[in-house]
């Protein structure tokens, strides 16, 4: 099979997990997504091709590589985490610093936006965003209960917001619990959505959706 052609439309992300998710919305969500010869977006991880990804890998610097090679059009995805408002800052500042380095090599700048998980206003991460796509049900509900529990009776050492670092990864434990109990257990939640576990046209989606289509100018 031969490789695709890259698109002059780039998404950066933080890591694996947020690839896989967004790919499979799309490809649901957005008719002519991908064609034998490229996807109409690119969806990469931040930081070099080898690089495990991460908040700390989204920079200006290692954006601006992806950039030079003739993106048209760039966005950024970036967990709020427990800061939504730095965690915007920070997008802002790599935006700024962008354009800066666009200027001094007399390139044009792409069109640049950003995304801040889950919903571009409050604390959390993709998977509260991811959360919001599954239909209420027992199931979820034991999900939750069963997580709370881990940690509350049975010391669970995930994070949940009162440690030293701060860091809540109790919707990470919620919905790798969910996951665990589905067919096949543990698949990734861009798997969920082709299994139709995730639904990728859930209104919890939508302006994330609208945000995309906008910033890539997708028809």
């Amino acid at each position: 099979m031969s490789k695709k052609e890259p698109s002059k439309r780039l998404l950066i992300v933080e890591g694996n997990d947020d690839i896989s998710l967004i790919s499979a919305i799309m490809r649901s969500r957005i008719e002519g997504w991908e064609t034998p010869q490229q996807f109409l977006v690119d969806i990469a991880m931040a930081g070099r091709e080898s690089s495990t990804g991460g908040k700390s890998a989204i920079t200006a610097k290692s954006a601006y590589t992806k950039i030079k090679s003739g993106r048209s059009h760039v966005g950024f995805v970036l967990d709020a985490d427990n800061d939504c408002a730095a965690a915007k800052q920070r997008l802002e500042n790599v935006v700024a610093e962008i354009k800066g380095l666009c200027d001094a090599d007399g390139l044009e700048c792409p069109k640049i936006d950003f995304w801040v998980m889950p919903n571009n206003a409050s604390n959390g991460m993709i998977e509260d965003f991811a959360l919001t796509l599954i239909p209420g049900s027992s199931l979820l509900q034991h999900a939750e209960d069963s997580s709370t529990s881990a940690k509350g009776s049975h010391a669970a050492p995930f994070r949940n917001g009162d440690g030293a670092q701060g860091a809540n990864h109790s919707s990470k434990a919620k919905i790798r619990t969910w996951l665990a109990w589905q067919d096949e257990p543990g698949m990734r939640m861009g798997h969920a959505v082709a299994a139709k576990v995730i639904d990728p046209r859930s209104p919890g989606a939508d302006a994330f959706v609208n945000w995309f289509n906008a910033l890539f100018e997708l028809p």
